[in-house]
């Protein structure tokens, strides 16, 4: 157990690099998750410790667009001047193209607006066509809905946007505009631990670079530890693997517990993604986490497993460089931490 999703993250991630010092290639280890979201923590953190990764079973977080939908509002209200911001969140609405989201940002450096609440007050009936001003007004909607929020409450910002007119664009677009909502969740609870939207942004835009960097597979370059959905790793193997956010309402996935037969499924899938472990299986959850930050309970899976071939171990403190790790005894009760993971 750890204490928290980012807690986590920066245990894996110091893992991985003990592994790869210890002579484990990172192509024969693998983290693997229920479900896209759980992931997004650990790629925050593999990005800033420079560990390449391939992820399996969709796009990386930062490549999402509904992620960088939200990453746009921000960019505008950190500085309402951002120009790919701008075409980013107005072609979003209907009737809003290419050519007429350049004639409104055209306007607005004419205008020299200063801010969203600078924007809301800009009159563009007679500007616009009927149907594009009808998209103008939407976006104007999410605008007021952020006028107002404090700056300093990154994930209040985020939320807010989300439950905006922007959620009935997800509802109109995405089938699966739950999943995604889910993820903005996610992306709201990394963000409360940034102080200010600036100093969000400029993290944000660091994770976007990484993406462009390493996002392209190089075949002279296989040296990429896998992220994977359990789905896609059925057939495959590696030494080390991570299964991470084992809690109740994780692993089994929580709509599962309310379908017949669902357990059963869920059961079968953590046996194809325990099994994919040649010879080091770690499993990890947040006890603090989730969406309304509420106290996890370990997966049930795990006390299905012959509990003598468990090792356990719990990481106290916040804060801890890539030599250490966890020495347990033989009843499974921390001792101390040490340098080397094979004595683990």
């Amino acid at each position: 157990p750890c204490s928290t999703p980012k807690q986590e993250a920066e245990f894996i991630s110091s893992v991985v690099v003990q592994l790869k010092n210890n002579g484990l290639p990172l192509n024969r280890m693998a983290v693997l998750f229920r479900a896209t979201h759980h992931s997004q923590t650990l790629e925050m953190e593999l990005n800033k410790k420079n560990i390449p990764y391939d992820y399996r079973g969709g796009l990386r977080f930062f490549e999402r667009a509904h992620i960088k939908d939200v990453v746009a509002f921000l960019k505008l209200i950190n500085n309402i001047s951002d120009e790919i911001s701008w075409f980013r969140v107005l072609q979003l609405q209907l009737g809003i193209g290419s050519v007429t989201a350049g004639n409104i940002v055209g306007l607005m450096k004419q205008k020299s607006v200063q801010d969203i609440k600078d924007v809301i007050q800009i009159e563009m009936k007679e500007v616009l066509s009927a149907k594009a001003y009808l998209g103008w007004e939407n976006l104007i909607n999410i605008f007021r809905a952020v006028s107002n929020a404090k700056t300093d409450d990154v994930g209040g910002l985020i939320r807010t946007i989300a439950k905006s007119d922007y959620q009935n664009y997800l509802e109109a677009q995405y089938p699966d505009w739950q999943q995604r909502l889910q993820d903005l969740e996610q992306f709201a609870l990394f963000a409360e631990t940034y102080d200010d939207l600036t100093s969000f942004i400029t993290e944000v835009t660091l994770q976007e670079g990484f993406g462009v960097d390493k996002g392209k597979v190089d075949s002279t370059d296989e040296d990429r530890i896998v992220l994977s959905t359990v789905h896609q790793a059925k057939g495959l193997e590696w030494e080390a693997v991570f299964i991470i956010n084992m809690v109740e309402a994780g692993f089994p996935n929580q709509k599962a517990t309310i379908e017949v037969g669902g357990i059963e499924e869920e059961r079968r899938l953590f046996y194809v993604a325990a099994t994919r472990a040649e010879k080091k299986l770690f499993l990890t959850y947040p006890l603090v986490g989730g969406f309304d930050h509420s106290f996890n309970q370990m997966s049930p899976f795990i006390l299905e497993i012959d509990q003598k071939k468990i090792e356990r171990g719990r990481i106290e403190e916040e804060y801890y460089d890539d030599n250490m790790i966890i020495e347990v005894d033989e009843n499974g009760e921390r001792k101390s931490f040490l340098p080397n993971i094979d004595q683990l």
